[in-house]
């Protein structure tokens, strides 16, 4: 896939995301809410969903 036309669906995407949920909530809420939108239209995005996984686990624990 083109860089930039991924760039640009990324972008889409992070501001579709702060569209729904609105201003104010912590970045990890957007952060999450982004990754699984992107998941959800197929991207490769095992890097990403590694560190949240971990971070999650940090919280957690």
């Amino acid at each position: 896939m083109n860089i930039e036309i991924l760039k640009q669906k990324i972008i889409s995407s992070a501001i579709e995301v702060h569209k729904e949920l609105g201003p104010g909530l912590l970045e990890s809420t957007y952060e999450r809410c982004l990754i699984h939108e992107l998941s959800s239209m197929d991207y490769p995005l095992n890097t990403l969903n590694t560190r949240m996984n971990a971070k999650m686990k940090r919280k957690t624990i």
